[in-house]
């Protein structure tokens, strides 16, 4: 097609004509669940402005094929599937033929998750289209379209369907309860995050993880390799509303539990394999039986024919001296004793040929028996070695599967151990600042501040697996405390604390900071601790704090703990407070301010504390 080059065969897409009839997942007509056609849909105006967006993007466009072209680099047969739409815009993408690792490579996104179906590897991911929906639910295409009909505009045949988000947007489903638990699996883990990270075995423990594994194993072996593509593809559909530090933390355990899908599938594969090798066994075992068998019978009757050629023989011996003494005797050969002799005799030749000529025969069944018996025999043997074979490899295949996950799950107990040693480390650095501030600035707050600014640092020495309080809660308390007519700060004072936030070393700080921790990239925490002072300057200057209280909750959902988050803000603001630049009575309101921004990061009780019982009496 002009302007795009695609560099190989076809468009090499499962939306082609090169798959052939199968389903593909992540495109296709809706499951269960799922919406009406976009025609009928009310939102549909929404879903066909946005796929027209997308359609009508150039550089969007010209990246599916580079990517495209780039995955067949890696692999020649290389295949894209192009899936569902979300509402944020960001379209699932099936890469068949590469590993997780070279779709990261090619530029997939979101939370790559890699595929054995059968022999047949596949990674799928997301890219962000950028063009987002004005509205809830999925997109998918009704029908299969191909990578080239796409990026040219090309509406599939049945249109685009509006699909909830809970709802399985593949085509095709193998089975339908199978995607529908695949994604409540998917769904169990987000809200086992509220208590802590699943394990993979809390995972596969679940009721509706049982009822997917239960409804694949009970699918047809040929049927189980499109299964696992489109679990994977359902469970990456069910990631896409997930917060991002939920999508990091859980990676591992998706990429676990997929493992355990494919090895699931190997063993299966495997399990038939060693049927069918026993079944050829049996079958060998019965040939090898019933030819010892008839080989026993012919030579029974090959037997008993040469016992009837004994006594024949006898026969024609006994005869032929019969003649010989008669021909003595009798001049006249013509004797009717002698014809009669002589014709007994013959009669004898001739059964006697007759039995050996039945003997011949007999033997050559013997020799087609023997090669039979011996062609069973051989295939016994390589049925055996197969079966032998097929459960060397299962063992294998499981001993590999159980030495990853086992060294995976220690890498991950060493990973947590080490976030949790960095937590408790920076949480009890940042109490230690609290209690430092509270007790200089309590000399002129008076004890309760003393006593308040405790309460704040042990609820931060405390807060390892905790959660600070949304942007909404922690902006009511900061916006009360903000608004206590008591809290006065005058432009001399305010011009000194911008002054000196301009003159706070971030660089220092954030660096300090990351030295206390394993984990922590200084870096980061640099560039973290420049926002929190350019933020800081904003609140003072025009007291909207709502810049701040953002750049903690996005440190948050960037995947950072809100331990970690809540100890560096706090380290950032009471390092600050103690600077040693300001006024006694100033020194008090940056103490205030410190103790209102952070106790509003834990509860409300702490503004309320300092409303009425230290602003008042100080000020």
């Amino acid at each position: 097609m002009p302007g795009f080059n695609y560099g190989g065969h076809g468009d090499g897409t499962g939306w082609s004509s090169e798959r052939g009839d199968g389903p593909a997942p992540g495109g296709g007509m809706q499951g269960n669940g799922g919406g009406h056609s976009g025609n009928n849909d009310s939102g549909s105006n929404s879903v066909s402005q946005q796929i027209s967006a997308i359609q009508n993007d150039q550089k969007l466009k010209q990246k599916v094929v580079n990517m495209l072209i780039a995955a067949r680099k890696m692999n020649p047969d290389a295949k894209m599937i192009l899936g569902s739409i979300a509402p944020s815009g960001v379209m699932q993408v099936t890469i068949e033929g590469v590993t997780s690792t070279q779709a990261r490579q090619l530029g997939l996104g979101g939370l790559v998750m890699g595929y054995n179906a059968s022999g047949v590897i596949g990674a799928v991911g997301e890219i962000d289209t950028g063009h987002r929906l004005n509205a809830s639910g999925a997109s998918t295409p009704g029908s299969e379209t191909s990578v080239d009909s796409f990026v040219n505009g090309q509406k599939p045949a049945e249109e685009w369907h509006a699909v909830a988000k809970d709802s399985w947007t593949g085509a095709g489903p193998v089975n339908t309860g199978l995607v529908n638990n695949a994604i409540k699996s998917v769904r169990i883990i987000k809200k086992g995050y509220v208590t802590g990270v699943l394990t993979p075995e809390e995972v596969m423990n679940k009721a509706e993880y049982k009822a997917m594994r239960q409804a694949f194993d009970s699918l047809p072996l040929a049927k189980q390799g499109e299964a696992v593509r489109q679990i994977v593809a359902a469970w990456s559909l069910a990631y896409q509303d997930f917060p991002v530090n939920l999508k990091k933390e859980m990676g591992r355990v998706t990429e676990r539990i997929v493992d355990a899908i494919n090895l699931a599938l190997i063993l299966n594969q495997t399990e038939s394999r060693l049927s069918e090798s026993q079944k050829n066994v049996d079958v060998a075992n019965q040939i090898i039986s019933d030819t010892v068998k008839a080989i026993n019978d012919v030579n029974k009757k090959i037997a008993e024919k040469r016992n009837q050629q004994v006594s024949l023989t006898d026969l024609m011996n006994k005869k032929q001296k019969e003649v010989e003494d008669l021909k003595k005797i009798f001049k006249n050969h013509s004797y009717h004793r002698i014809r009669d002799a002589q014709r007994e005799y013959d009669d004898a030749r001739n059964k006697y040929a007759l039995l050996a000529s039945d003997i011949n025969a007999l033997q050559a069944q013997v020799s087609g028996l023997t090669a039979r018996k011996q062609q069973a025999e051989q295939n016994k043997a390589a049925a055996e070695k197969a079966k032998a074979d097929a459960a060397a490899k299962a063992a294998a295949e499981k001993a590999a599967a159980e030495a990853k996950a086992k060294a995976e799950a220690e890498k991950a107990r060493k990973e947590a151990e080490e976030k949790a040693n960095d937590e408790k480390a920076v949480l009890t650095k940042a109490s230690e600042i609290i209690i430092s501030v509270g007790d200089k600035a309590g000399e002129y707050l008076g004890d309760k501040y003393k006593v308040l600014s405790r309460e704040i640092a042990d609820n931060i020495k405390n807060f390892q697996g905790k959660t600070i309080r949304s942007y909404d809660e922690a902006m009511a308390s900061v916006n009360k405390l903000m608004a206590n007519p008591d809290l006065k700060i005058n432009a001399a004072d305010r011009d000194a604390i911008v002054n000196a936030w301009k003159a706070f070393d971030a660089e220092d700080m954030g660096n300090k900071f990351a030295a206390l921790g394993k984990t922590f990239k200084a870096a980061d925490y640099v560039m973290k601790a420049n926002n929190v002072r350019e933020k800081s300057i904003e609140g003072y200057q025009t007291g909207n704090w709502g810049p701040l209280m953002l750049e903690i909750e996005s440190w948050v959902l960037s995947g950072i703990a809100s331990a970690v988050a809540l100890s560096f803000f706090s380290a950032i603001f009471g390092t600050f407070a103690m600077l040693g630049v300001f006024s006694t009575s100033l020194a008090g309101i940056l103490a205030v301010i410190l103790a209102g921004l952070v106790g509003a990061l834990i509860d409300d009780n702490f503004v309320d504390k300092l409303n009425n019982e230290i602003i008042r009496p100080a000020y």
